[in-house]
């Protein structure tokens, strides 16, 4: 499996060391002994279940994850560089996987993959949304109070079965850091060693699913067989279709949340926009059905790898 393919099909069931799958609740590798309580934060979540298993095994990593983030990001970012730096420390199980391919991904690496997931989420939605966002400084966007209330009045908190275990106080320090407004802790960061391509795969993913929707929107069902049936057979469907109906990483159900999005956003996620995402934006409208279109997918996504 190569990067790009990992990438696009999702961690939730890479499982860790101590046996947790990467996506928890989502996976149908879910732990049955984990342990869940009332989640005590006021707001929607309060009284809704929380993983506190999970939780148990984030918080001791949380200083240094706070300073791998920082470092990942880098002094003074832009929020397109933010992006980049919470893109990298999500693939990092994707980096684990490569080099070890029959290896448990280590606890430390999830811990850090649990940490930004939610923030990489948060990104790629106020990218896509926000014209010339992506040179902004960071230290710009709203603080951590702001955060908190568009999280709660958005439901990025509450999923289908369980809620965010993530303390208000945990999400504004980690926001703080991220957008410079506290240092981060005074600890050794994990070495990443990792370059842009999650992002630009992030990019390329987001582009290939809208322009999908944009297919869909428009009557176009060729090449899916089943379509509308209660079970079709997607897994014989071209890639974007696939992933437009199952969207297996959380920051492609971010990217779908809003149906007026389209694949013409998907430069907004850069400052600088590779040319794989500029020429597949540009030839998307031109292609007549699904598999042209994973065609054109494949071709501009060559040579995009973690490695």
């Amino acid at each position: 499996m190569s990067a790009l393919e990992a990438w696009l099909g999702g961690l939730r069931d890479w499982v860790d060391a101590d046996g947790r799958p990467l996506g928890e609740r989502a996976s149908p590798l879910y732990p049955p002994d984990t342990r869940r309580v009332a989640c005590p934060y006021a707001g929607s979540r309060e009284g809704r279940p929380m993983n506190v298993t999970s939780l148990a095994q984030v918080r001791p990593h949380r200083e240094r994850n706070l300073a791998t983030l920082a470092a990942a990001c880098g002094p003074s970012p832009t929020v397109a560089r933010l992006l980049q730096g919470c893109s990298a420390l999500v693939a990092l199980p994707v980096a684990s996987r490569l080099a070890s391919p029959d290896a448990p991904i280590p606890v430390e690496v999830a811990a850090l993959y649990k940490t930004t997931i939610g923030f990489h989420q948060l990104l790629v939605s106020l990218l896509l949304d926000t014209e010339a966002l992506a040179g902004t400084p960071a230290a710009e966007l709203d603080g951590a109070e702001a955060l908190l209330a568009a999280l709660e009045a958005g439901g990025w908190l509450v999923g289908q079965v369980e809620v965010c275990a993530g303390a208000p106080a945990d999400i504004a320090a980690t926001w703080d850091v991220l957008t410079g407004r506290r240092p981060a802790p005074a600890v050794e960061p994990y070495p990443t060693g990792l370059g842009p391509w999650a992002t630009e795969a992030t990019g390329l993913g987001v582009a290939l699913v809208l322009a999908t929707a944009d297919l869909l929107t428009r009557g176009n069902r060729e090449g899916l067989d089943g379509f509308g049936a209660p079970e079709p057979p997607v897994a014989e469907w071209p890639l974007g279709a696939r992933l437009w109906r199952q969207r297996p990483t959380p920051w492609l159900v971010a990217a779908t949340a809003r149906a007026d999005r389209t694949a013409a956003l998907a430069p907004r996620l850069f400052e600088v926009c590779p040319a794989s995402v500029t020429r597949f934006v540009e030839e998307a409208p031109r292609v007549r059905d699904h598999r042209e279109l994973e065609v054109l997918f494949r071709s501009v996504a060559e040579g995009v790898s973690g490695r």
